[in-house]
C-alpha cells in the first residue's frame, strides 16, 4: 500500500516537474521575445536621422577635421544611418550632402607652402564656437531646404503691365494652372498655396520667374515627370522649370554645371556631352549621347 502510494507520489512529481520545466521554457521563450523587440526598438532609435543624430555626427567629425580624411569619414558615419523618409526624419542622403558641403568650407587649404595659413584653419576647425557654427549651419539648411521641398520656381511667363498686384496675381495663376492641367496634372488655382513674383515689380521688365508654393510635393513630381509636355510644346518655348533651391545649392549646382561645360569641352570624339542630373540632395555630372539629352 505504502509502495503504491509513494509511486503515485512520485509520478505527480515528475509532472510537476515537468511543467515547471515547460513554464520555465516558456518564460525564457517570452523574455527572448522581448529582448529581441527591445533590441530592434533600440535600433530604430538609434539610427533615427533625428537632430540630435546630426548634431552627434558633426560634432565628432568636426573636431578631427584635420585633413582631407573627413569628408570621407563622415559620409560613413552618416551612411550607417538607415532611418526611414518619413516626416519625422530627414533624407540621409540629403543630410550627407549637407554635412560633407559645410565640412569643406573648413577644410585646410591646398596651400602647402604656408603653414602658417594651414596651422590658422586647422586651429579653426578644431574651435569649440567653429564646430558650433557648422553644426548650426547643416541643421539651418536640412531646415530651409525641408520648408522649400514643395516649391517650384517657374521662368519664362510674360507678366502682366497692370498697376494691380491682384490682377496680376490672379493672371499668373490662370497661366500657371493652364501649365499644369497641358502636362496633365489636376490641381485647382485655390490649391496654388502662393503664386509669386520674385524681384520687384518693373514695366521695363515683366518677365520675372514665380515662385509657387504647392500644397505637396507630389504635383511636383508629376510636372518633372512630365516636363516633355512643356519642351515639345511651341507655346512654352521660352518657359522653364526648376526646383527651389536654397542659396547652398545654387552655389553647389552652378559649380556641376561648369564641371560639366568643362568635360564636353574637353571631350575628344565629339559624341557625348555631358550633363547634371538628379535630385537636389543627389545632384551629380553624367555623360549622356547626344541624342539622349
Amino acid at each position: 500500500m505504502q509502495n503504491s502510494h509513494g509511486t503515485t507520489c512520485r509520478i505527480v512529481m515528475e509532472q510537476h516537474a515537468v511543467t515547471d520545466i515547460e513554464i520555465e521554457r516558456r518564460c525564457k521563450q517570452i523574455t527572448e521575445s522581448y529582448e529581441e523587440r527591445i533590441t530592434s526598438l533600440e535600433k530604430t532609435v538609434e539610427n533615427k536621422c533625428d537632430k540630435e543624430k546630426v548634431k552627434e555626427i558633426v560634432r565628432e567629425e568636426i573636431k578631427n577635421c584635420n585633413d582631407d580624411m573627413v569628408k570621407m569619414m563622415v559620409k560613413e558615419e552618416v551612411g550607417k544611418i538607415e532611418a526611414p523618409i518619413t516626416e519625422e526624419s530627414c533624407n540621409e542622403e540629403k543630410v550627407k550632402a549637407i554635412i560633407t558641403e559645410e565640412i569643406s568650407k573648413i577644410q585646410k587649404p591646398d596651400n602647402k607652402g604656408d603653414s602658417d595659413s594651414t596651422n590658422n584653419e586647422v586651429d579653426k576647425a578644431a574651435n569649440p564656437i567653429t564646430r558650433k557654427e557648422t553644426v548650426t549651419n547643416v541643421l539651418e539648411e536640412i531646415n530651409e531646404r525641408k520648408s522649400r521641398e514643395n516649391n517650384l520656381i517657374v521662368f519664362g511667363i510674360p507678366e502682366i503691365d497692370d498697376e494691380s498686384k491682384e490682377v496680376r496675381d490672379n493672371t499668373d495663376k490662370e497661366k500657371l494652372n493652364e501649365l499644369f492641367t497641358d502636362c496633365k496634372i489636376k490641381l485647382d488655382k485655390e490649391n496654388l498655396k502662393t503664386v509669386k513674383r520674385l524681384r520687384k515689380f518693373n514695366k521695363e521688365k515683366l518677365n520675372r520667374p514665380i515662385l509657387v508654393k504647392l500644397p505637396s510635393a507630389e504635383p511636383k513630381i508629376t510636372l518633372f515627370r512630365n516636363i516633355h509636355y512643356i519642351k515639345t510644346n511651341p507655346k512654352y518655348e521660352k518657359v522653364g522649370v526648376s526646383n527651389d533651391l536654397t542659396q547652398a545649392e545654387r552655389e553647389q549646382e552652378k559649380r556641376f554645371w561648369d564641371q560639366a561645360r568643362r568635360q564636353t569641352e574637353e571631350e575628344v570624339s565629339g559624341d557625348y556631352h555631358f550633363k547634371v542630373r538628379g535630385p537636389p540632395w543627389a545632384r551629380k555630372v553624367v555623360k549622356l549621347k547626344k541624342l539622349d539629352s
